[in-house]
């Protein structure tokens, strides 16, 4: 049984923290008046707003760090086997098919 269907206590508990910076954000705009009235939840919201900022630029360094690996390992794998992925092959197929489109309106424009 995964850890997200009924039954499963654990997988609850996962969900909502998971959610629960959503949650967050959606009471805050419902309250935002009466937040900002309120001199010391304002305080309470600058701090989640410098711990906010913070942990969204660790996770975009990793996540940069992570993609320039994945761009590494791709460089080496079609350098050693001298294949192409996927998206490339398409995005080759797609630049062709762009190229002839724009040919063919060309002939027409002649006709």
């Amino acid at each position: 049984m995964s850890r997200t269907q009924k039954g499963s206590g654990e997988g609850l508990c996962d969900v909502s923290k998971n959610n629960a910076e959503i949650h967050c954000c959606f009471v805050a705009r419902i309250h935002f008046g009466q937040i900002t009235s309120n001199q010391m939840l304002v305080t309470v919201i600058e701090n989640l707003k410098k711990t906010t900022i913070s942990r969204v630029s660790e996770a975009r360094d990793v996540l940069g760090f992570n993609m320039a690996g994945l761009q590494f390992l791709k460089r080496e794998i079609e350098a050693k086997d001298e294949v192409t992925f996927f998206a490339d092959a398409t995005e080759r197929f797609e630049e062709k098919k762009r190229k002839r489109k724009k040919k063919e309106k060309m002939v027409l424009a002649m006709l």
